[in-house]
């Protein structure tokens, strides 16, 4: 069988992504630059981009402080906003990162809902708090992409046998999200169940309040062929997210175990 040639051009997506306070912002953007080329440069692209897919809690605003120019961004600025995705240069190596809003929603299950794509907030019926299906139907009734992101010990006992519920229930209306905190050589039932059923698969890396998580975004995530449209880039990213196999177009690696759980360990001594 012939190999498929290489894409002439890609955009690398984190499809989940917080801008913790925590962290230097620079330093997080310059990282997602850097993991972007290096992503792109192992498929054997000639041209790249890079774009993150923010999950902000309540309380964390730095979507809206870089909308406004209020955020330290270093050798980056906001070169344009269509009102919803935010375009970032760097001039001098021509760089360009897209930065779309989105939320992330606490459920009383212990287990979170992704509103991703959209500016959709509270005003619009959705909540901390809420139970999940309840969660899933608000957002379903805005323009997000509506994920449910894997979590480190989420998945596990009766939460599982709910959300291979959902999985079922939902269908395509949802999609999932992997993480690469989902330590490597796992397999995870929900994700294998919903990447059978032909759901789309997201995967992100989920950066968590910690110093040693300040360049983690970018690290993990997909690709998608070519550049991000002049117009409706909002549109090309949703149509763009991976369906069915786990693998299908991931690029970087998981944690390994050791890693995943000592970066639970560090969680809790930050906590």
């Amino acid at each position: 069988m012939t190999a498929a040639p290489p894409p002439e051009a890609v955009t690398i997506v984190d499809g989940h992504v917080h801008l913790r306070e925590a962290h230097h912002l620079p330093t997080t953007l310059n990282a997602v630059a850097a993991h972007a080329a290096h992503h792109a440069a192992r498929l054997g692209a000639k041209e790249h981009a890079a774009a993150i897919l923010l999950t902000e809690q309540t309380g964390e605003h730095a979507y809206d402080r870089i909308a406004a120019g209020e955020a330290e961004l270093g050798p980056w600025e906001l070169a344009e906003s269509d009102g919803i995705i935010l375009r970032l240069q760097q001039a001098l190596s021509g760089g360009a990162i897209l930065i779309a809003p989105g939320r992330q929603w606490a459920c009383v299950e212990r287990l979170e809902v992704l509103t991703l794509l959209t500016r959709a907030s509270a005003d619009e019926g959705l909540r901390d708090g809420m139970s999940i299906r309840d969660c899933i139907e608000a957002a379903l009734a805005t323009d997000a992409l509506v994920t449910l992101p894997w979590g480190f010990g989420k998945w596990t006992g009766a939460r599982r046998s709910l959300m291979l519920d959902l999985v079922r229930d939902c269908g395509d209306r949802i999609a999932l999200g992997d993480s690469a905190a989902r330590p490597m050589g796992s397999a995870d039932r929900v994700l294998v169940a919903g990447a059978q059923a032909g759901l789309r698969v997201i995967p992100g890396t989920d950066p968590l309040p910690i110093p040693s998580h300040t360049a983690r975004a970018g690290r993990y995530g997909y690709w998608v062929p070519g550049l991000p449209p002049d117009t409706d880039v909002r549109r090309w990213l949703a149509e763009s997210a991976p369906t069915g196999d786990l693998d299908h177009r991931a690029v970087g690696r998981r944690d390994s175990l050791l890693v995943a759980l000592a970066t639970q360990v560090r969680l809790k001594l930050h906590g």
